[in-house]
């Protein structure tokens, strides 16, 4: 009954290529199948045993970062401007706040003035 529907959908010529189709896929399986067997077998030389590392027991600390070498010049230093006005608002201020202001650059009294403010507001958050 298979025979005959198999002749009936393929056709009595398709039917001597199905069956050789058929066993060239089974020996396909076979080799294969033959192939998968020998990559399980046992290797024939043991592999090469393997050293232990030697046990570290004492802890090194990691060391510090070198230091930079010493710079063999001091760099020049910021030129010092005299105060230039005592019209100005920042000299004003200073003086107002009783910082003296002579022979100072401006970035010095605006330095001491601006401690002087940090350390009243201060002194005024912690008393109010």
């Amino acid at each position: 009954m298979i025979i005959a529907l198999a002749v009936f959908f393929f056709g009595s010529g398709k039917i001597p290529q199905f069956a050789k189709a058929l066993g060239e896929a089974k020996r396909e399986f076979d080799s294969a199948w033959r192939g998968f067997g020998s990559m399980t077998a046992p290797l024939t030389q043991p592999p090469a045993p393997v050293a232990p590392r030697p046990a570290t027991t004492t802890f090194m600390p990691p060391q510090a970062p070198a230091q930079p070498p010493p710079l063999t010049q001091e760099p020049a230093p910021a030129p010092t401007l005299p105060v230039v006005s005592s019209t100005d608002p920042l000299i004003v201020a200073a003086k107002n706040e009783g910082i003296v202001t002579e022979g100072k650059t401006r970035e010095q009294v605006a330095t001491e003035l601006a401690i002087k403010l940090n350390n009243s507001k201060h002194a005024a958050e912690t008393s109010g």
